[in-house]
């Protein structure tokens, strides 16, 4: 794209074709990584105990902000937002089952998942 001001006798500006890159060192993803993990909402689950053992006894998954909770049930079927997770849990209570509410600890997740390799691509 080129544009030009006659007016002023300037040459034309060209606009570049290509977005620019913008290379993320080590340092910054290590603070963006930091920054991000103290503003993620916490998870959590609500877990039904009976008195066999279910193979899935997870009946809703949970992520807690500073300042409301959203679940979904895992048939999804059921979903809310609430003021706190035990406003959340009373609501899964209503069959007259015990359900309880688990957090997952970043541990936890470690535990599950393995660790992903971070790739920094660097521009030519």
């Amino acid at each position: 794209m080129t544009a030009d001001d006659q007016s002023l006798g300037r040459p034309g500006l060209i606009a570049p074709t290509t977005p620019a890159r913008i290379v993320v060192g080590q340092d910054l993803a290590g603070m963006l990584e930091a920054f991000v993990s103290r503003l993620a909402p916490r998870l959590f689950a609500l877990v039904e105990i009976t008195p066999e053992r279910r193979k899935d006894p997870v009946v809703a998954w949970g992520l807690q902000f500073d300042d409301q909770v959203h679940v979904v049930s895992c048939d999804g079927q059921l979903r809310g937002s609430f003021s706190s997770p035990d406003r959340a849990l009373w609501l899964f209570s209503y069959r007259g089952t015990e359900v309880r509410l688990v957090w997952c600890t970043p541990a936890d997740r470690r535990h599950h998942h393995p660790p992903r390799r971070r790739t920094i691509r660097r521009s030519r």
